[in-house]
């Protein structure tokens, strides 16, 4: 879904698209900068993500932003591509509600409620699909639902790759 490509430099919260993504076996996005703000949430498949210098594994559950001018390389793996959901947005109100959070930090973070984390992103796509007067204002507060509720359910990453842990998220 598109909701503005061209957004005005002063909104305080908005959504600028979103979706959803089956990554390619050849999966692989080098980027300088972007032009938004952006969380990206693996459902599914492998992968990697570098911001900053370092390399991080992307598995289900790993949840990530990076913001306008920060450098990164996003690969699946080819032998298990990933599902990813993605929403792009600007504003000052979800910059300064990121910095609350450990979103900004630089690396990914997982969370223990996968399947509700990909039920709003779901919803981000349904509402920014229908054509209603309230789709943006919905669509933000989804995104602010996204970011407290992926802050409230992080987990140490290195628990996420328990064998108990991982027939879960199967």
């Amino acid at each position: 879904y598109y909701l503005k490509l061209t957004p005005p430099k002063d909104k305080k919260e908005m959504v600028i698209c979103g979706g959803r993504e089956q990554c390619s076996p050849k999966y692989h996005i080098e980027r300088d900068k972007f032009k938004f703000y952006s969380i990206e949430f693996v459902s599914s498949g492998h992968g990697s993500i570098t911001i900053h210098g370092e390399t991080y594994p992307l598995r289900p559950g790993a949840i990530y932003c990076y913001e306008p001018h920060t450098s990164h390389i996003i690969t699946t793996d080819p032998q298990q591509p990933m599902l990813k959901h993605f929403v792009d947005f600007i504003g000052s109100d979800f910059i300064d509600l990121l910095h609350t959070t450990d979103f900004l930090k630089g690396r990914p973070l997982y969370v223990s409620r996968p399947f509700q984390i990909r039920s709003i992103f779901e919803n981000l796509i349904t509402t920014g699909n229908t054509e209603t007067p309230n789709r943006q204002a919905l669509c933000a507060l989804l995104l602010r639902q996204l970011i407290l509720f992926s802050d409230d359910n992080c987990m140490d990453p290195t628990s996420t790759l328990s064998p108990a842990w991982q027939t879960y998220v199967r």
